[in-house]
């Protein structure tokens, strides 16, 4: 059977349909905020569901603004006639459908309450079980390993937070992914007193980790050195303290407690909630210890684990300086990275936000006009602003898929290509993986579609220089695409709001956004048959765009960011 609008399982939507869900969500994005300020503000700040993927707008992890966004789409199609069946599998969002949309309409669920609950229970205790592992092996292992440990008769220190990966560790030195360079203008000395704080992305192998943490020359301050049992038994079972009855919430004249309500135990058990609990236990350990600590610097997407952190320096450090770093470009329907009024005046955000791009500023302050922001260098861009850069163009015209973190986007971008390369045998493919991507997943879809020879061991800057097109979705190699003078394109996810890095600023003379196979089509053969003068005026336009975005890396803004210019 089929239906007007399919929103269940693997659906994808028509190209129209998707359009108009991007356009909701721009409208419907400040009601999304200040329904969950709404309910941040009648939470008693209780740490736990401050720190929930709902509370935090993590809409990566949280579905209600998709279900919102999706539930508005059904309204607008059919007052406007446009349909008058919709499946959904999902009964919690049927019942929202029934609830709130009157008339003709013939709603079709796949899925019964008892179903849909036992997929939560289980997704829940599955998590649960990995973070009891995960723990036990973190903490198990770093005590095989005797690392530097600052004490209270040291001098102050200060932290950068941030992320490490697999591939973070050279012979005998980290490699930063999020802050490369940062420690190059200090003397020897200023960088005895600063210690990175590493949060681990998809590493397992903890005796490995620990151990290059041990062989590097960097100062690391190690979580598992300081927290005891008690702090991951809080964390773990964090969600022992989030059960709730949320009542009736409405918004824009909704009914949608149903969508709350599965939104909210879908998430219950969360890495990100019980990641954020740790931080705050770890400062406080910290505090305990006596170790005085002068500045931080934050890797910040504003999620969970940021806010846990700085929650716990509000409390336990409260005459330190500290800075959020946002080092990429995001996109606006990941509404949780933009900061909110709320979590301003509630003690959530750092003191000062650091950007990357003097334009960046308006953007990031849409929802919280009181942000304090300074500009910083955009470490992982510098190579952005060597303009002059000889390079060869590939000898046979060849496009880049430059696959994102997220899985499901990433799988996305290799389908819709794939689905298209039978079309140019006078095109060369490349592929270039995310350090953090899932590999395993990922390898086998590549190797499915015969693409793993494809992969490129060369960094992104090198991969885009290498190319004559970049495809790619939820990424900030779009923006590093578009200043390199490359043609670029946008995978939508044709089941979900579309993840788009790129500021709305920007021309999309610079881009396209592609929804299906035929717009892929097109775009290729379109970037196929651009003019040599044609990629001239390309690689002019983003002249002025570049220098609005990438901030160039000195000595007085690496270490105002750092707190050594005091």
């Amino acid at each position: 059977m089929t239906y007007d609008l399919d929103l269940s399982g693997k659906a994808n939507l028509r190209r129209d349909h998707v359009l108009l869900l991007d356009t909701i969500a721009d409208e419907i994005r400040p009601d999304y905020v200040d329904l969950v300020s709404n309910m941040l503000h009648n939470s008693n700040d209780q740490l736990n569901f401050v720190l929930t993927p709902l509370i935090s707008r993590n809409t990566i992890d949280c579905t209600l603004f998709d279900k919102l966004c999706k539930l508005e789409l059904i309204k607008r199609l059919y007052s406007e006639g446009k349909i008058r069946t919709v499946k959904v599998d999902n009964p919690f969002l049927y019942e929202a459908i029934k609830r709130n949309i009157t008339g003709q309409i013939t709603v079709y669920n796949s899925k019964t309450v008892s179903l849909r609950i036992a997929e939560m229970v289980l997704k829940n205790v599955k998590i649960l079980i990995f973070l009891a592992y995960n723990y036990t092996a973190r903490y198990i292992c770093s005590s095989l390993f005797n690392f530097r440990k600052v004490n209270k008769h040291q001098f102050p220190i200060t932290i950068i937070d941030t992320i490490v990966y697999k591939s973070s560790f050279d012979t005998n030195r980290f490699v930063d992914r999020h802050f490369p360079g940062i420690l190059n203008f200090n003397t020897t000395k200023e960088n005895e007193s600063i210690f990175y704080m590493a949060y681990y992305y998809r590493i397992y192998n903890f005796i490995s980790l620990f151990r290059n943490m041990k062989r590097v020359d960097d100062n690391f301050i190690v979580p598992e050195e300081y927290l005891l049992p008690s702090d991951y038994y809080a964390a773990i079972t964090s969600f022992t303290r989030l059960f709730r009855n949320f009542g009736r919430i409405e918004f824009m004249n909704y009914d949608i407690s149903t969508l709350v309500t599965d939104a909210y135990y879908d998430n219950i058990v969360n890495v990100g909630t019980s990641e954020g609990v740790l931080r705050y236990k770890l400062i406080h350990r910290l505090k305990l210890k006596g170790i005085r600590i002068k500045h931080l610097v934050q890797w910040f997407e504003n999620q969970p684990i940021n806010k846990g952190m700085i929650l716990g320096f509000n409390r336990y450090f409260t005459t330190t300086s500290t800075v959020g770093h946002i080092g990429f470009y995001g996109s606006s329907n990941v509404v949780g990275t933009y900061p909110s009024r709320l979590e301003l005046e509630k003690d959530l955000l750092p003191g000062r936000i650091s950007i990357i791009g003097r334009k960046m500023a308006a953007e990031m302050s849409v929802f919280c006009p009181n942000l304090k922001f300074m500009l910083s260098p955009a470490f992982r861009f510098q190579e952005l602003l060597i303009l002059n850069r000889d390079y060869a163009e590939p000898a046979e015209f060849t496009v880049l898929l430059a696959l994102p973190i997220f899985t499901e986007d990433a799988l996305t971008v290799l389908s819709l290509v794939n689905s298209v390369r039978k079309n140019f045998s006078d095109v060369s493919f490349g592929v270039k993986l995310h350090p953090g991507s899932n590999k395993k997943t990922l390898g086998s879809a590549l190797a499915d579609c015969g693409m793993y020879r494809c992969v490129t061991t060369k960094n992104m800057h090198e991969a885009i220089l290498s190319s004559n097109l970049v495809v790619t979705s939820a990424s900030s190699s779009a923006l590093e695409s578009i200043f390199l003078g490359k043609h670029t394109i946008i995978v939508s996810n044709s089941k979900e709001l579309i993840k788009n890095p790129i500021p709305s600023e920007i021309s999309t003379d610079l881009y396209s956004i592609c929804y299906d196979e035929h717009d892929l089509l097109a775009q290729i053969n379109r970037a196929k048959n651009t003019s040599i003068s044609e990629l001239i005026n390309l690689k002019g336009l983003t002249t002025d765009y570049r220098s609005d975005y990438v901030e160039l890396q000195t000595r007085k803004n690496t270490r105002e960011l750092l707190g050594l210019d005091q």
